[in-house]
């Protein structure tokens, strides 16, 4: 329309421009010719002459009036045609870039209250498998927004009508069923109209998420192995002190035991020295004389006692040797009879007198001790008047010696059964001496003598079973 009103105002002008020119060639002509020349005959061929001038002046006016204005008019519409085509170039190339671009563009209209898509991109199917056409179906978003994140994303489109803009993170899911993380930021491009006009862009960032949750679980896993280095390390100085603490007792029951050892010589020799003294005519010499000696018997007793200890805890610094097994049960059942709780015990052993291990015998004598005085303790607190323990001991075809102690003590609490070797796991109070024995003696049976123990529970009562090489 625009180009028909040019082209009459054009032709319109030329017409106008034309008549006037024309008027005055022909009035102006006419009367100089007649001043000029008077004779009619020579005034008519002036005028033929003047006729044809004019119209070969006109034909090349018009010719070139025209040619410009056709001229204009071609460039124009050259002009026009290099502009639609690099229009159209543009647009190829921004489908091109929108098609192969991973992230989403989309534009929404709606009022105050709710919005519906309008347009998107068409590289939405190389993202969530779906079609721009299906994308736009008003319910196509609320049936692939994940249900856990529906709620927020409901919220932060109210944010977005009332602020103008928003971002966000939630999960479409595929088509393939599975669900992918969208990083979504939409701004308002304002109202046409009554509607209100958003433009928006998604873009994939699952697998960011995915670093992000291994980065977390990772983390979380360092500071649980942080929490528990620290814990174990907590344990282990816990453990130190108790070994320093106990070989420190052991320093001091040696010193006791020397500091013993001279009173009780000089008691032995004053007990001697006064039945040296009793006269022969003494009524009651040979009473005097059965009490010395039993005396001296107790004297013995402790100061063989006394030597025993000694010999034991200096010995548990110095190397493996071969050992006894039965010679070492027997002198822990001499330690374990002090014990109030042992009067309670019922021992049925079966260690044959050949079997020899190699390690240190104040070492075996404990193991022995730890898990009878364990079945003893037990006992006492489940209130039972008698325990029976079996020991029995046999060599295996492997070259190793099979121990086993049970007891009718009720066995082992089922929620400490699994941690039963671990430091500081008991079923009584915890104090310095408490849940460290069976832990020590796991580590010693398995660092020292490459053996093994492990407890369960029978029929009756707790059942260890200890592994211990033979000695060569």
């Amino acid at each position: 329309m625009e180009t028909r009103k040019r082209a009459t105002i054009i032709a319109l002008r030329i017409v106008i421009l034309y008549a006037v020119i024309a008027a005055l060639w022909i009035v102006l002509s006419d009367r100089a010719l007649m001043v000029l020349f008077e004779v009619p005959q020579t005034l008519t061929r002036m005028q033929t002459y003047k006729g044809w001038f004019f119209v070969l002046a006109t034909a090349t006016l018009l010719f070139v009036v025209l040619y410009a204005q056709v001229r204009s008019l071609l460039d124009e519409e050259r002009r026009r045609q290099e502009a639609q085509q690099e229009a159209r170039e543009w647009s190829e190339r921004l489908q091109h870039y929108l098609h192969v671009s991973p992230v989403i563009t989309y534009a929404l209209s709606g009022n105050d209250r709710e919005l519906t898509p309008v347009w998107v991109s068409e590289n939405i199917h190389n993202v969530l498998g779906f079609g721009s056409d299906e994308v736009l179906r008003p319910d196509w978003w609320r049936d692939h927004i994940h249900p856990e994140d529906m709620g927020q994303v409901l919220k932060n489109q109210q944010k977005l009508l009332s602020e103008g803009a928003i971002s966000q993170e939630f999960r479409v899911m595929h088509r393939d069923g599975s669900y992918i993380w969208i990083h979504d930021q939409a701004r308002s491009a304002g109202r046409s109209g009554f509607a209100q006009e958003i433009i928006g862009t998604w873009a994939d960032v699952s697998t960011r998420k995915s670093a992000e949750l291994a980065l977390q679980e990772t983390l979380c896993g360092l500071e649980q192995q942080i929490a528990a280095a620290v814990e174990k390390a907590r344990q282990q100085d816990s453990i130190i002190f108790d070994q320093m603490r106990r070989q420190a007792l052991n320093t001091l029951l040696i010193n006791i035991a020397h500091q013993w050892r001279q009173p009780l010589n000089g008691i032995g020799l004053i007990i001697q020295d006064m039945g040296d003294q009793l006269d022969s005519d003494n009524p009651q010499k040979q009473l005097i004389h059965s009490t010395i000696v039993e005396a001296m018997a107790e004297v013995n007793h402790l100061s063989d006692t006394i030597s025993t200890f000694t010999d034991l805890y200096q010995a548990s610094n110095t190397a493996p040797e071969k050992i006894s097994l039965h010679a070492t049960f027997q002198q822990a059942l001499f330690y374990l009879q002090a014990k109030p709780l042992f009067s309670r015990v019922t021992l049925l052993k079966n260690i044959p007198d050949t079997l020899q291990v190699k390690g240190v015998e104040i070492e075996i004598i404990e193991l022995f001790m730890e898990i009878i005085q364990n079945a003893m303790t037990v006992a006492a607190a489940r209130e039972r008047d008698r325990v029976d323990i079996r020991i029995e001991a046999a060599r295996t075809p492997h070259n190793t010696i099979t121990i086993t102690i049970a007891d009718n003590a009720g066995g082992i609490d089922s929620s400490i059964l699994p941690s039963m070797f671990e430091p500081y796991t008991t079923t009584q109070f915890k104090s310095r001496d408490k849940g460290l024995g069976l832990y020590m003696m796991k580590r010693l049976i398995e660092e020292r003598y490459q053996g093994s123990i492990a407890a369960t529970n029978g029929p009756d009562g707790a059942i260890f079973t200890i592994t211990l090489p033979v000695a060569d």
